[in-house]
């Protein structure tokens, strides 16, 4: 199919500009979760007042898809939220922005190359390009323990102390269907990064099933040296 005249990102953005109200039912949808949200602690509270409420913090919103980060200022979360849990799967993290990268360059940003928006992704999301892997190594390597630092530190900021940020940070989370290697030094590294960021605890992710002996001993060793080091 040829491409509009005026190339399909300006095309896109031009009926964004006219159609004001697609960009406002994506913020809707992400309004009515939150009211959810609220309406589910303010029962909890009700129920048990001393029950600790928080929230798991999508990995498409807080690592790669710019749109819903936008979406969600940490700040506002903290009315009703005891804790909030940022996903921070260092792992499959390659693989997920990889196949949505190859979506995207399919669709609208075909103009760009998916090397140019991958070094663009890191710029925008406030990523070390040095320490992150090139296209062609995200279905295997993953991101950095750096990553793992930098959101962290993005949701210690945004709440500004008044509540405990429980970062996941996830390892042996299967792609399509098959187990994705997690390789025990870069385990220690991102769970001791997330500490070294201001995290007050870890929700060690995602499913106990999935995860390997090796890589649980690890987290295991970064706790304890975190707690030694004071963090």
């Amino acid at each position: 199919r040829a491409a509009p005249t005026d190339g399909i990102l300006i095309t896109v953005l031009r009926l964004l500009l006219k159609y004001p109200e697609v960009l406002a039912w994506e913020y809707l949808w992400y309004e009515s979760k939150e009211d959810l949200a609220k309406l589910l602690y303010g029962t909890i509270k009700a129920i048990k007042p001393q029950a600790q409420v928080g929230w798991h913090l999508y990995h498409n919103g807080t690592t790669w898809l710019p749109i819903h980060r936008a979406e969600v200022d940490y700040a506002e979360l903290v009315p009703y939220s005891d804790w909030l849990k940022p996903v921070v799967y260092h792992d499959i993290a390659g693989p997920r922005i990889r196949r949505d990268i190859a979506r995207l360059h399919q669709r609208v940003l075909r103009e760009i190359s998916e090397r140019q928006y991958l070094e663009l992704l890191y710029d925008i999301m406030g990523y070390d390009k040095a320490a992150e892997p090139g296209l062609d190594e995200l279905m295997t390597t993953g991101l950095s323990p750096d990553y793992v630092y930098r959101v962290t530190h993005q949701c210690v900021a945004g709440v500004g102390g008044r509540i405990p940020v429980y970062p996941g940070v996830g390892f042996d989370i299967p792609w399509n269907n098959e187990h994705f290697h997690s390789d025990p030094d870069k385990v220690y590294q991102a769970t001791l990064k997330a500490f070294e960021a201001g995290a007050q605890g870890l929700i060690v992710s995602r499913e106990y099933d999935e995860m390997r002996l090796p890589n649980l001993q690890a987290v295991q060793r970064a706790v304890r040296d975190a707690d030694a080091a004071g963090l």
